[in-house]
């Protein structure tokens, strides 16, 4: 039960001794914020639970983040399970939350929605980050559970950060698979999942569909989804389908190989990490970190331009029936 206090309206929103900046996004049952410490200046990345039921998921995220370690995954600098967020209103809220490291340049889908379709040298790069730090939950004990390319972040370095560790579960434990996403894999919606690792694997598939063509390759993994159907059954007509979507981006052979082995029905015969790694596309011209880091750079103006980013936010992927695609509505050609 949320306790809800009233003081004195203020010019800004507070986070026990943190003045709130802004917001960088939404994760699973709370809210991303960027924060000062009113006695140091320092500034973080706060992810805010404000209710007993997302309290669960908050404990859940800071044992898990305590077992993991590495250069792809966010750095946490203080958790709190019982603080106070106070609104500009002045009304209160108890809330707990996870102090991370500052996360400045915002997550790869808000990078993707303003860059629109990147170079498959770009793409190979974007997606060796996500596959180093999917590997480190993997390694660690762990199934990630509702991977989804929001939930990877830009840290102040131009390194690529995996956030909300909320669902990850032991790998020998039923992972938590949310079937309301679009990343989730078919046998979700089947009954209990029996591998959570296979499912991580599924949701990194549609991942990389998402960076190379900046649309999802279906609305659901459900066998009567139109597109998911002819993947399953026959890739060529699924191919040929999706060509509509991306007529000016050249899928290779490989491209739609290692998607296959990702998004495949059964969890048994879906491509593993060390196969992915050793497939041919993986292995063809990538990206640098510095090239990266240049792009990054190059689309902040459009961020900080607020109408362009209300719209963009607004429109991120229209909404259709099952059967048809999400496609990014923002218009990446208009010159400022």
């Amino acid at each position: 039960m949320i306790v809800y206090n009233t003081f004195m309206a203020s010019q800004e929103s507070t986070l026990d001794n943190y003045t709130v900046l802004s917001s960088l996004g939404v994760q699973h049952l709370a809210s991303m914020k960027k924060v000062q410490c009113r006695s140091t200046g320092a500034i973080y990345a706060a992810k805010i639970f404000r209710d007993r039921i997302s309290e669960v998921y908050a404990r859940n995220e800071i044992s898990t983040l305590e077992q993991l370690t590495g250069e792809n995954i966010v750095i946490v600098r203080q958790m709190v399970l019982l603080g106070t967020y106070t609104k500009k209103s002045g009304s209160q809220y108890s809330c707990s939350y996870i102090l991370m490291e500052p996360l400045p340049n915002g997550d790869l889908f808000k990078f993707l929605s303003f860059l629109g379709s990147p170079r498959p040298e770009m793409v190979r790069f974007l997606f060796s980050e996500i596959l180093k730090a999917l590997e480190t939950v993997h390694i660690s004990g762990f199934a990630y559970g509702g991977l989804k390319l929001e939930n990877f972040y830009i840290d102040s370095d131009f390194h690529i950060k995996l956030t909300d560790f909320s669902k990850a579960s032991p790998l020998d434990s039923e992972p938590n698979i949310s079937i309301q996403s679009k990343y989730t894999p078919p046998e979700a919606f089947l009954g209990p999942v029996s591998s959570g690792q296979a499912a991580d694997i599924f949701s990194a598939g549609v991942i990389l569909f998402l960076l190379q063509t900046s649309q999802f390759p279906f609305y659901s993994s459900k066998p009567l989804d139109l597109f998911y159907s002819q993947l399953t059954k026959n890739p060529r007509v699924f191919w040929d389908m999706q060509k509509k979507n991306y007529k000016s981006i050249q899928l290779s052979e490989d491209f739609k190989n290692l998607i296959e082995s990702m998004l495949c029905f059964e969890p048994k015969t879906r491509a593993n990490l060390d196969e992915i790694k050793a497939h041919e596309w993986i292995k063809g011209p990538m990206a640098d970190y510095d090239e990266f880091k240049e792009l990054v750079l190059k689309i902040k103006p459009w961020e900080n331009d607020q109408k362009i980013k209300r719209n963009m936010m607004r429109n991120r992927f229209c909404n259709q029936s099952s059967g048809k695609n999400y496609e990014f509505q923002y218009n990446t050609s208009v010159q400022k």
